[in-house]
């Protein structure tokens, strides 16, 4: 068996007057787990209060142990964190030019042991569709379009905490594959936090 190498990233500011609601947001794959806290503060705006990456075991490992891994690590951090919530971007059915049956079924089982960790942890947990997550955003920062995934990054900058920043190797237009990982974890809390506010 070879040696498991742990891969992850947490990046933390100062709490800066949240003391209420924080949320843990969770983009799930079986490549990279982008994850992001949200806090709310009394006045009603939030907080980016950490973000990170987490990345799951590859495939040279047997599957079961790769889920079983994830599983823990999910834990963890639910337990470092303790977040009032837990928001997970759901599974898309389909994903252009990558929807075999066989790849649908191992994204769905590392974003459904994700998801229960999370719930064993917290005991509160909502799953979001991602257009659903763009459209809340959409409307809170006032775009005249839907975001995409490559625009998250700058909208998190631009909206919600300007010191989000680039990591690791760009690619082609100027993101990181983990930076927008990390930014779709932050845009589930984010979202999940301002849906929450509107019911209350």
């Amino acid at each position: 068996m070879a040696k498991k190498k742990v891969q992850e990233r947490t990046v933390t500011f100062p709490n800066n007057g949240c003391g209420g609601l924080t949320v843990l947001g969770l983009d799930c794959s079986s490549s990279t787990v982008g994850w992001g806290l949200v806090g709310c503060r009394s006045d009603g705006t939030q907080i980016l209060l950490a973000h990170g990456h987490i990345k799951p075991l590859t495939s040279k490992y047997d599957f079961m142990e790769r889920l079983s891994n994830l599983f823990d690590r999910i834990s963890s951090l639910c337990e470092e964190f303790k977040p009032s919530i837990v928001a997970v971007e759901d599974i898309l059915v389909y994903v252009r030019g990558s929807s075999s049956a066989r790849t649908i079924t191992i994204l769905a089982a590392f974003n459904r042991v994700a998801a229960l960790a999370a719930f064993r942890c917290v005991g509160h947990l909502r799953l979001y569709a991602v257009h659903e997550i763009r459209r809340i955003l959409k409307t809170a920062c006032g775009l005249n379009r839907t975001p995409e995934k490559e625009q998250m990054p700058n909208l998190v900058r631009a909206h919600l905490e300007p010191r989000f920043s680039d990591i690791m190797k760009l690619r082609g237009n100027g993101v990181a594959d983990t930076t927008c990982d990390e930014a779709d974890g932050i845009a589930v809390a984010w979202a999940c936090a301002l849906d929450t506010r509107s019911k209350v």
